[in-house]
């Protein structure tokens, strides 16, 4: 049409490769075609632009399209409209009159289909029909697609079988702290793609924020919060918005990520001296730098690890113990409900509401993964802990690591009082296991803190703040066995 109408004003077509304005809203004037149009004309390319029809051109209010009109033909550009035949000056009061009301009859036109959409939109949400594909996890009641139409018979949304119980389990890590490679890596085992793909991180991301699982159907300010069944009870979902858990490591160094060096508090590397695979510290202004040969430490540390875990099944659990967790499980659940039927209005209120349900909910996730563990306890008396010690040679360097950091939160080397990489490891290392570790030791960021630590693993502790380290030029601090604070100057020999 465009092509026709060119020669009718004495032109023709020179940009045959403009930006189709393909699924693109009329609604708008910030497009890739309109800004073409305008660039060209600013640098002198084009004598005008023509429009097949103005419902084409602009759907927007009217003075957005009528802002663009009188750029191009300021600029002394053409305006042709192919389905009037008109070439429109804007000294042509006739022809501009037919363009507004044109455009004005677009926009009308495009206004009544939104609304008509929202409304189709409402009538489908309130239904209980989902829209687009369903999500990980769920199926259509029936997904026979309608004759004659898009779309499918019946949209409402069902649980799939086979990958529900997917959904439930990656919620629960992700509450539990896993890294996005950790799950996506983890689907790749437990639901593995048709077609062979891997799982993406930004995939289980859009998982994990979906509101779907809580059984909610949403689009725009239309939401049924019990449209279907749901996978993930709200308090395991609002527990796994947390944030990601630590990096997931990568390479062939089983610790990666766990080892921290006592000096400084950071992550030590691993890395190959002179034919022997080490874990060093690297850190800039560490008056105390630890190095460890991987061999020695990753045996210690696993060892320690099965030693823990070994202590934990043997314990004896009563009948007594488990109904006084039961209770507790039972009491937080009753406060959890009390507080979730509570709805303030003032917005003070409201933001207490919310740090108390969110107590709440975290008293009672603790509650029961302590009920989960001892029931764990009493019903297994250790030959589960056996068979892992006898699989674990077996076991791939990603299965082994991924065990480990779901035990440990850190493994802190500290300078050995003699020569060589192996001294004394025994002594030299201490392992922190799951809610040992302070804060500040996680967070390996901020000043440099030196740890030290007495027996007791849970001691372990920085110096205080008049004695922390600073950098390069600040006194070196240690803390003894008995733990008398002792200062002295940086030098080259070992700590």
């Amino acid at each position: 049409m465009c092509e026709q109408a060119a020669p009718t004003v004495g032109g023709i077509i020179v940009n045959r490769d403009a930006p189709p304005a393909v699924d693109v809203s009329g609604g708008t004037m910030d497009r890739a075609d309109i800004r073409t149009v305008r660039e060209r004309l600013r640098d002198g390319l084009t004598d005008g632009v023509i429009v097949a029809w103005t419902d084409r051109f602009s759907r927007a209010p009217i003075e957005e399209p009528m802002a663009i009109f009188r750029e191009i033909t300021a600029a002394g550009g053409h305006f042709v409209v192919a389905e009037m035949g008109m070439d429109i000056r804007p000294d042509d009061p006739h022809g501009e009159t037919m363009l507004v009301h044109s455009l004005q009859q677009a926009r009308v036109q495009y206004l009544q289909i939104k609304k008509r959409w929202a409304l189709s939109r409402g009538n489908a949400v309130r239904a209980g029909r989902a829209m687009g594909v369903p999500p990980f996890g769920y199926r259509y009641v029936d997904p026979t697609p309608r004759r004659q139409s898009r779309g499918v018979v019946d949209s409402r949304l069902i649980p799939d079988e086979r990958h529900a119980p997917v959904i439930r389990e990656l919620f629960e890590r992700k509450a539990a702290g896993a890294t996005w490679l950790e799950l996506a890596r983890w689907l790749n085992t437990a639901a593995p793609k048709p077609d062979g793909q891997c799982w993406a991180r930004s995939s289980v991301a859009t998982i994990i924020r979906c509101r779907t699982y809580l059984g909610e159907v949403r689009h725009g300010a239309n939401v049924r919060p019990d449209a279907h069944e749901p996978l993930v009870p709200p308090p395991l979902w609002r527990r796994a918005q947390n944030e990601p858990g630590r990096r997931t490591p990568r390479g062939t160094y089983l610790l990666s990520g766990l080892v921290r060096c006592a000096g400084c508090g950071r992550n030590m590397q691993g890395s190959l001296r002179n034919g022997t695979r080490v874990y060093v510290c690297r850190t800039d202004g560490c008056l105390a730098k630890s190095s460890v040969r991987t061999s020695l430490l990753d045996a210690e540390s696993t060892e320690r690890f099965f030693d823990r875990l070994q202590s934990f099944h043997v314990q004896a659990v009563t009948g007594e113990q488990l109904a006084a967790s039961d209770g507790e499980v039972d009491r937080l659940t009753g406060e959890v409900e009390r507080l979730a039927t509570i709805v303030p209005t003032h917005a003070a209120a409201i933001a207490a509401h919310q740090r108390a349900l969110t107590d709440a909910e975290r008293a009672l996730s603790e509650a029961e993964d302590r009920r989960d563990q001892l029931a764990h306890s009493h019903a297994h008396d250790g030959p589960d802990v056996r068979e892992l010690r006898a699989d674990w040679p077996s076991l791939t360097m990603s299965e082994r690591r991924e065990i480990l950091r779901a035990a440990v939160d850190a493994i802190l080397v500290r300078r050995s009082s003699r020569r060589g990489l192996g001294a004394d490891i025994g002594e030299r290392i201490l392992v922190l296991f799951r809610g040992e570790a302070r804060a500040e030791l996680l967070n390996g960021r901020g000043p440099i803190i030196s740890w030290a630590w007495d027996d007791d693993p849970v001691s372990v502790r920085p110096p205080p703040e008049h004695l922390r380290v600073g950098g390069p030029s600040s006194p070196r601090h240690r803390v003894d066995r008995m733990g008398a604070h002792r200062t002295r100057r940086s030098h080259s020999g070992s700590a």
